[in-house]
């Protein structure tokens, strides 16, 4: 569980997640500051985990795809 703790704390921000005892918490508090920040940048809410989405209550994004016949690129 340590390793993984380090290994989180290493890739996003040491207040990420807190690590005693043999586990591991999610700061949810200091997360979610980031995720309304994020939302300036990313207002799909595109590119989080289902589980991501789930914990924090994220609204989901249908994906969207666009027929590349509509786009007359053969003209």
């Amino acid at each position: 569980m340590e390793f993984y703790g380090a290994l989180v704390k290493s890739a996003t921000c040491r207040k990420f997640v807190n690590v005693s005892k043999g586990q591991i918490k999610i700061n949810t508090d200091y997360v979610a500051e980031h995720l309304e920040l994020n939302e300036f940048k990313n207002p799909n809410r595109n590119g989080f985990s289902a589980q991501a989405q789930k914990h924090f209550e994220l609204p989901t994004q249908e994906a969207q795809y666009i027929d590349a016949a509509s786009l007359n690129l053969d003209d």
